[in-house]
């Protein structure tokens, strides 16, 4: 009787490794060659999530990790491992860098003591408002287009008669800044009446 036993493969390399999103597809940095371990890349803020493709060379071989990635911002790594039939492992790593939101843009910006002129756009950086004789400051509901973006408010108070000038500075995650002005007039008083004079005789 002749008995034939056949080596078990120790293959653990890929033959493919790709990173998409949708029709988008990464380039890997540096290009996929399959005795790297390594690989970099960036994807813009507006991709959240990504999908990780790799093909083995010997059909035999198992693969672990792949699949679709969330990402949040900043760096983001992740595992492929191979298996190979002989029980030898390896491991290719991409780490994917999810660019910071660079939007400082306003989504709502609406005034309580009047309506702003021209009615609000987000590209639109100027606005004019008129209020009564007694306000002397805005309240105002504004919300950012991205939730990672903050903003901070400028000269809302002490408003004289005439014009006054209200800023919202809005700074994006990454450091960008974009400002809106509200040129606020405020209306003089209506009040003609003349207090009451007195003289000595």
């Amino acid at each position: 009787i002749l008995n034939v036993y056949r080596e078990q493969s120790g293959n653990v390399f890929l033959s493919d490794l790709t990173v998409k999103n949708a029709d988008t597809l990464y380039e890997l940095n540096p290009t996929f060659n399959k005795i790297i371990n390594s690989y970099t890349l960036t994807v813009p803020n507006d991709v959240d999530k990504v999908d990780i493709e790799a093909t083995a060379e010997h059909n035999l071989t198992t693969i672990a990790g792949t699949g679709e990635k969330e990402l949040k911002t900043g760096i983001n790594k992740f595992n492929i491992t191979t298996t190979a039939e002989d029980g030898s492992t390896e491991v290719y790593t991409v780490v994917i860098t999810r660019e910071k939101s660079n939007d400082a843009t306003l989504k709502t910006l609406d005034v309580l003591e009047g309506v702003i002129s021209p009615e609000f756009d987000k590209d639109t950086t100027s606005y004019q408002v008129e209020v009564a004789p007694g306000i002397t400051s805005l309240q105002m509901n504004i919300e950012t287009t991205s939730n990672k973006a903050v903003y901070k408010v400028v000269g809302n108070s002490g408003f004289k008669v005439g014009e006054n000038t209200v800023n919202i500075v809005v700074t994006a995650e990454n450091g960008n800044k974009k400002t809106y002005t509200i040129k606020v007039v405020r209306k003089a008083s209506e009040n003609t009446y003349l207090n009451l004079l007195t003289t000595d005789k």
